[in-house]
């Protein structure tokens, strides 16, 4: 178990705040940079079969970031449109929700 472990956390620990301040210029906010950066590192852990054992390797666990980053923004943003269309300018619910 430490030999697969072991490993992993030399990958986030070391990798982690190139991948942080990138999930935040992409997400846009700390909090949901955060969740995409541990979605990201746990999809890779999943597929780590599939990583590159060349030097390909950052660039894959960086894709996979990336990916988790629009995931996340794809889920925010229907989200915030229904909080949008609920709200008046004022505040208050729309006419249209009634």
């Amino acid at each position: 178990m430490n030999g697969e472990q072991e490993p992993l956390e030399h990958c986030v620990g070391a990798r982690y705040p190139r991948a942080y301040r990138t999930a935040v210029m992409i997400c846009g906010n700390p909090a949901d940079a955060e969740e995409a950066v541990q979605d990201a590192f746990l999809r890779a852990w999943r597929f780590r079969d599939a990583l590159p054992t060349d030097g390909r390797r950052d660039a894959w666990l960086y894709r996979v970031l990336v990916n988790a980053c629009y995931s996340k923004l794809r889920k925010e943003v229907p989200r915030r449109e229904r909080e949008r269309d609920t709200l008046d300018l004022d505040g208050g619910p729309s006419a249209t929700t009634e």
